[in-house]
């Protein structure tokens, strides 16, 4: 078949569908002589094919946009677990995959500093895992701090997500008491 056949089946299934619902002022579906009443059904059925095209076109454009939202760059993130501060950071996601934290509760000389790396999971989704050192008041390591993520974009500014966190021993063991599951909510730093 060629294109202007399939154009016209398009046109007239939705036809079909829609001339049992229409109004009775329409004298019901088109038979012969009710030439009026052929016409108006036509006419409406075009509309909500119309409305239905432009609905579906605006969901993908909607879609399309939401790909393009990007998690690249510096953001202020706080984390909570069960309502508490859990940290409060500045987070840089690099366009290359790889993040780095800087933790404003950890102090300094602990190891308020983690490196990590960073993928997208679907338009407007991402996973992180990032890690860090832990030091005693001497400086000596103590541990190794890992945290996985799901972050959501909620718009080109801000993001949602859950995390969990464990730190690891030396001997390769998790510190039960040091698991923490908890919830992000993080806003774009930008220069205006």
């Amino acid at each position: 078949m060629n294109l202007n056949v399939w154009k016209s089946i398009a046109i007239l299934l939705p036809v079909a569908a829609v001339c049992p619902g229409l109004t009775p002022a329409l004298s019901a579906c088109p038979v012969r002589g009710n030439v009026a009443s052929f016409n108006a059904s036509i006419m409406l059925s075009s509309r909500a094919v119309r409305a239905q095209a432009i609905s579906r076109l605006a969901a993908e454009k909607a879609e399309s946009d939401n790909s393009k939202l990007e998690i690249t760059g510096l953001w202020e993130l706080t984390q909570t677990v069960d309502g508490q501060l859990f940290d409060h950071a500045l987070q840089q996601l690099f366009a290359d995959g790889n993040e780095v934290q800087n933790s404003a509760v950890v102090p300094p000389a602990a190891g308020n500093i983690c490196f990590g790396v960073w993928e997208r999971t679907g338009n407007r989704t991402f996973r992180m895992k990032h890690y860090g050192w832990n030091f005693d008041a001497q400086g000596n390591f103590t541990s190794t701090f890992y945290l996985e993520a799901t972050m959501t974009m909620t718009d080109g500014d801000n993001y949602t997500g859950t995390f969990v966190t464990d730190t690891i021993l030396p001997n390769g063991t998790k510190d039960p008491n040091l698991h923490a599951e908890g919830t992000i909510a993080a806003k774009r730093i930008k220069l205006n």
